[in-house]
C-alpha cells in the first residue's frame, strides 16, 4: 500500500512544478492570447489558481490511494470538509479582495484537501486493512468479488 501511495508522488511533484513554472513564465502571455489584453491584469490570480491546481495533484494521488483501500465513505466525509473550507474561505476573502479573494479561496480549499487526504492516507496506512464482510453493509467495506473469493468446489 505504501508503495502504491508513494510511487506517483514524484510525477505529481514534477507536473506541479511544471504548472507553476510555466504559469510564472508564460501566464501573462497565455492570458493575452486566449482572453485578451484586459485579462493579462489577472496574472497574479492565474498564478494562484495554478498553485492550487498543483496542490490538487497531490490530493488526487492520495484520493486514489484511499479508493484502492476501499475507504469510499471516508472520502465523502473528507470532500464535505474541503467543500466547507472552500466556501468559508470564499465568504471571508471575496468581500475584501474580490477576484484575488476568490483565487485565494480556491488555494485554501486545495490546501485543506491536501491536508485531510494526506492525514487519512497516513491513518489508513498505519491501520489494518478491513476484511470485507457483506453482512456489515458499511460503505467503507465492500463485499468480496469473484476475483477475490476462492471457489474451490
Amino acid at each position: 500500500y505504501r508503495k502504491l501511495v508513494t510511487r506517483p508522488l514524484p510525477v505529481a511533484g514534477g507536473l506541479a512544478a511544471a504548472i507553476v513554472l510555466g504559469t510564472a513564465l508564460f501566464g501573462r502571455l497565455v492570458l493575452k492570447i486566449l482572453y485578451g489584453v484586459e485579462f493579462a491584469d489577472y496574472y497574479v490570480e492565474f498564478l494562484i489558481i495554478a498553485l492550487a491546481a498543483s496542490v490538487q495533484l497531490f490530493s488526487s494521488t492520495w484520493g486514489y490511494a484511499l479508493t484502492s483501500a476501499r475507504r469510499f465513505g471516508l472520502q465523502v466525509k473528507l470532500t464535505a470538509i474541503t467543500c466547507t473550507a472552500t466556501t468559508a474561505a470564499a465568504f471571508a476573502l471575496i468581500p475584501w479582495w474580490d477576484i484575488t479573494g476568490a483565487a485565494l479561496s480556491v488555494l485554501v480549499g486545495s490546501a485543506v484537501t491536501a491536508l485531510v487526504f494526506f492525514a487519512a492516507v497516513r491513518a489508513v496506512a498505519n491501520a489494518p486493512m478491513p476484511v470485507p464482510d457483506p453482512a456489515v453493509g458499511d460503505s467503507d467495506q465492500q463485499p468480496a468479488t469473484a476475483a477475490t473469493t476462492d471457489y474451490a468446489e
